[in-house]
């Protein structure tokens, strides 16, 4: 049964309000580490905190070396037509993913750090308007892949076995412009309409698998209010970054944890212990000085400290009452060898913890130190890798179903026949590990064994080489034809005396096919065995002893045994 407005209503106040209140105060948090912007009481004014980038780098770095720059789609069709694998193949890799690929910014590394920064991540699958409305323009892909911010997105604890959760929210500020380019016939109840350019209101979506309502700063802008939700799902495909945990309260932000809340407190420590250590070095290089002058004297303290210049070759020049002497810090102690040590052991254990804070620089003697080092730091990473290719997988699905309901979205390459198959989607993302590629296509060409294992080219090429199943079919089609024309003697052959008669060198050929076959005469002539009597001349001349020393086999034969030693002998 579809729910009235005043219930999408009431669910927005509950999710607004109560569900989400404890997970947002956290993602706000986590904002300020990632923006370098938290506060750091124990440095006191007017000394100021020195910050690292340290919290952007523990979101940023994993995402640029986690995920591949070659993201592929491999499909299995459940039920229906089989050949309907390669097309959706074909579409998906080559048209769609390529696509992706060359957003900026990209939205497979985007997702993850959603996961890592955000504890959460979404995506968006709706179809393209250019594609269904007016000229029908086919511009960019006909289901788009939106990844908006999960700071904006309040899903419904309860999802189904892909993701999808069964209701969603999205609640907003949005631009006043691009509103009534969209809705242009939207009232304005709040007057808000020139206002000021960068004017805003509070947009809210509600969508579940039956209906979807939108409102703008509380006035409804689709027709009817509530509009039957013609996908027959959520379009919505949500992952959880894998570090948190569902508790029995039901509590979300104990299940949406980012990859910084249980850093920040280092973070935050390794940024104090910096500035005070930055701020002693900087007080001893420049060591304050005291003026003190007679009591009841008067002085302009503003005017001496801002002419006072203690920079080189400074000259000052003071009008000071008489008495007046100057005082300087002599006893400042620099920060000690343990000051040190500790602020290094904190910044091994934030390194410990996100061991891409590292990438570029040399983890140990070789480089298959390295290699392993990078596995290890791969394998921390496995469960935000595993929801995001599960999330645009769940995602390549949702699209083709929505391709299938919207007759016009039918991409080229795909027949209608083939979206009314039954199919699975699986993506790969991981970055390759050379270890363990290398270790994969062993044991893929040691099983595949030149066609004679126990699997076949198509799997060793696409399981274990990673190729997509399109440009398998293409290298089983390449390596028929080779073998039926360049390695097929008769065929190479007449492909010769082709391409030496359109070529005019078939006089030239044709000599140098006599003097090879000179060549091989005049070989097998030499390996032939000598006449009898060549052999019995031979033997005559090795009669000698220099003759039998040397044998009669090519000048290295048996050496003749020493003589028989006697002890006491001559």
């Amino acid at each position: 049964m579809a729910v009235t407005v005043e219930e999408i209503r009431k669910l927005k106040t509950r999710y607004l309000e109560e569900l989400y209140t404890d997970v947002r105060k956290e993602q706000k948090t986590d904002q300020t580490y990632i923006d370098d912007t938290f506060s750091v009481p124990e440095v006191k004014s007017p000394h100021k905190p020195l910050r690292s980038g340290k919290g952007y780098y523990v979101v940023n770095a994993p995402a640029e070396q986690i995920v591949t720059s070659n993201p592929q789609a491999f499909f299995e069709i459940l039920k229906g037509n089989k050949d309907s694998i390669t097309r959706f193949s074909s579409e998906v890799n080559e048209n769609w993913f390529r696509l992706l690929s060359k957003e900026n910014p990209n939205p497979f590394k985007e997702f993850v750090k959603n996961l890592l920064g955000r504890g959460e991540s979404y995506i968006k699958v709706v179809h393209n308007e250019n594609w269904v409305t007016g000229a029908r323009n086919r511009m960019g892909l006909p289901v788009p892949f939106l990844l908006p911010d999960p700071m904006v997105i309040y899903g419904s604890p309860e999802e189904d076995e892909n993701g999808i959760p069964e209701r969603v929210i999205v609640f907003y500020q949005r631009q006043l412009v691009d509103l009534i380019l969209r809705y242009p016939k939207w009232s304005d109840p709040k007057k808000k309409i020139g206002e000021k350019k960068d004017t805003r209101v509070e947009w809210f979506e509600y969508w579940d698998k039956d209906i979807r309502y939108f409102e703008a700063d509380g006035e409804p802008v689709l027709k009817g209010g509530t509009q039957p939700n013609i996908y027959g799902f959520t379009p919505f495909v949500r992952r959880y970054s894998g570090f948190g945990r569902r508790s029995p309260e039901g509590k979300l932000d104990e299940l949406i944890v980012s990859d910084l809340r249980h850093t920040r407190d280092l973070i935050k420590e390794a940024c104090a212990l910096r500035s005070d250590i930055s701020s002693i070095l900087h007080i001893f290089a420049h060591k304050p000085i005291n003026i003190i002058v007679p009591a009841g004297a008067e002085v302009d303290e503003e005017a001496i400290a801002n002419s006072f210049d203690m920079g080189a070759y400074g000259v000052n020049l003071l009008q000071l009452p008489e008495g007046s002497k100057f005082e300087e810090f002599e006893h400042i102690e620099l920060p000690s060898r343990e000051v040190f040590a500790h602020l290094s052991e904190v910044e091994n254990q934030i390194v410990q913890r996100h061991p891409f804070l590292m990438a570029g620089f040399p983890r140990g003697s070789s480089g298959r130190q390295d290699d392993m080092a990078y596995v290890t730091s791969m394998k921390r990473y496995d469960t935000v890798v595993q929801n995001t290719e599960s999330a645009f997988a769940t995602a390549v699905e949702m699209a083709l179903k929505i391709c299938g309901k919207v007759p016009t979205l039918k991409p080229d390459g795909l027949r209608k026949s083939d979206l009314g198959t039954k199919f699975f989607c699986k993506v790969a993302l991981r970055a390759k590990d050379p270890i363990e590629e290398d270790r994969k296509i062993t044991l893929g060409d040691r099983l595949w064994a030149q066609g004679n294992g126990s699997i076949d080219l198509r799997t060793y090429l696409t399981e274990f080489q990673g190729r997509t199943q399109a440009d398998a079919e293409d290298i089983i089609a390449n390596i028929l034809v080779d073998k039926l024309t360049i390695y097929n003697p008769d065929v190479a052959e007449v492909m010769g005396m082709v391409f030496a008669e359109e070529s005019g060198m078939k006089d030239w050929i044709a000599k140098a096919k006599q003097r090879r076959m000179d060549l091989g005469s005049q070989q097998r002539a030499l390996q032939q065995t000598a006449p009898p009597s060549t052999q019995q001349r031979i033997m005559g001349e090795t009669q000698t002893p220099q003759g039998m020393e040397m044998g009669i086999t090519g000048g290295r034969g048996a050496r003749r045994p020493p003589e028989a030693y006697t002890r006491g002998g001559a």
